[in-house]
């Protein structure tokens, strides 16, 4: 008898190679035992996943959630159980002055595991679009600030388990390509992975010298290491994975052969024409993330923001396996793929037997809807995933998904 049985479901786990139907034996808030769908067992809860599909937790590696002091920031229970994901991980809305109060405000208080990268950036990036982080001046990105961040993260490497830095072409007119060498002394230093953003993001500095957009990644590449991040693969922002040309840029398919990993960051960072484009080159994500952020701003009587979206986690999952990617692949992409990015894949990203029972269940949804991209071009489509119920360490949250503005907006019905 075993505390819960997740039954009848097809679970889809890449790493073990598992693509059909077996039943999930939970007790004690672990896997105990992977059935065949004839064996008989019992549980004292028994979750009936008929037409659903489930998979290990899922893993949003990109997520802004520093609610209430960032900007665009959101709660980490909303992106992350409460959306279908075990394990989320924030990029940047933290940095070495900033750090501490991201742990006791959002880590600590929150059911989903939450990790994060801090950004380079002292402060952390807070207006990641606006004017006031280039403000802040080169005082923000220097050798005393890396110093800071790694005395800061030596102090928290449980949940700090990378450096954020952007590498856009704005940033660089600010900073110049100091801001990569310097989170690189604190990846090498903290032995962790960087995430570089990739595309036009902040202002350019007036008067400063331009930099060529298709120069960056190139440039980047020569300093990456093996399991660095490039963020942004399908983003049609210049100083991406596409040229001026609309080619992909040279440097892209090298960069293989280094191990560095390529990701989506769905945000205001995702177009399906250029996805098409870089796909027929074949060059494929690794990570399928969403970069959700809130798009709204402070007010003397409201709250930091108001939590507008229209994408999520589940949602980049629908629109890469709607252009064509195996929903094998697409899980992967979602679950040991990310776990291996983050250093946490002895951990998560699987369904092991003894290892926590992180897992998500998937509803499929059949008909005719629309799936937008960052620049609002809309796709017909037939199928639809949104998240049913998750599963944190065996205990049980069931969903809701449509109460939630963002799956409604994904689950818009196609125009008849």
């Amino acid at each position: 008898m075993y505390d819960t049985i997740i039954t009848k479901g097809h679970v889809v786990d890449p790493k073990n190679r598992i693509d059909g139907p077996k039943t999930i034996c939970i007790s004690d808030g672990k896997i105990a035992k992977i059935a065949d769908p004839a064996e008989a067992v019992e549980g004292k809860t028994v979750v009936d996943a008929t037409g659903k599909i489930v998979t290990p937790g899922l893993i949003d590696v990109h997520v802004h959630t520093f609610e209430h002091i960032s900007v665009y920031g959101l709660n980490a229970d909303r992106v992350g159980v409460y959306s279908g994901c075990t394990t989320i991980n924030n990029l940047g809305n933290a940095g070495a002055l900033t750090l501490y109060a991201f742990r006791k405000h959002v880590i600590e208080r929150s059911i989903t595991d939450v990790r994060v990268f801090p950004s380079i950036n002292a402060f952390g990036v807070q207006e990641n679009w606006g004017p006031k982080s280039p403000e802040l001046g080169e005082g923000a990105i220097s050798e005393t600030s890396a110093r800071e961040l790694i005395k800061v993260m030596e102090k928290h490497r449980d949940v700090a388990i990378g450096v954020k830095v952007h590498l856009d072409p704005g940033g660089i007119s600010w900073w110049g390509f100091s801001m990569l060498d310097h989170a690189l002394t604190v990846g090498k230093a903290m032995n962790v992975p960087l995430y570089t953003h990739t595309g036009t993001l902040f202002p350019y500095k007036k008067d400063a010298p331009r930099m060529d957009p298709d120069a960056i990644i190139p440039e980047a590449l020569s300093k990456l290491r093996q399991g660095d991040i490039l963020g942004h693969i399908f983003s049609q922002h210049p100083g991406a994975f596409l040229t001026k040309e609309k080619k992909l840029n040279p440097a892209v398919k090298p960069a293989r052969d280094q191990g560095v990993f390529f990701e989506i960051g769905h945000g205001n960072n995702f177009s399906f024409e250029v996805a098409r484009r870089i796909m027929e080159e074949g060059v494929m994500p690794d990570l399928i993330s969403s970069d959700v952020h809130g798009m709204g701003g402070s007010t003397p009587a409201g709250p930091v923001n108001d939590s507008r979206l229209d994408w999520s986690m589940v949602g980049t999952m629908s629109k890469m396996w709607n252009l064509g990617v195996s929903l094998s692949d697409v899980v992967a992409m979602s679950t040991i793929k990310p776990a291996t990015a983050l250093g946490l894949a002895s951990t998560k990203g699987a369904l092991d037997v003894g290892r926590a029972a992180d897992i998500t269940v998937l509803s499929l949804c059949q008909g005719n809807f629309i799936m937008k991209d960052s620049l609002g071009v809309t796709v017909p489509v037939q199928k639809k995933l949104l998240p049913h119920i998750t599963v944190l360490g065996g205990r049980i949250f069931n969903l809701d998904p449509l109460s939630m503005q963002e799956f409604k907006t994904e689950t818009t019905p196609a125009p008849l």
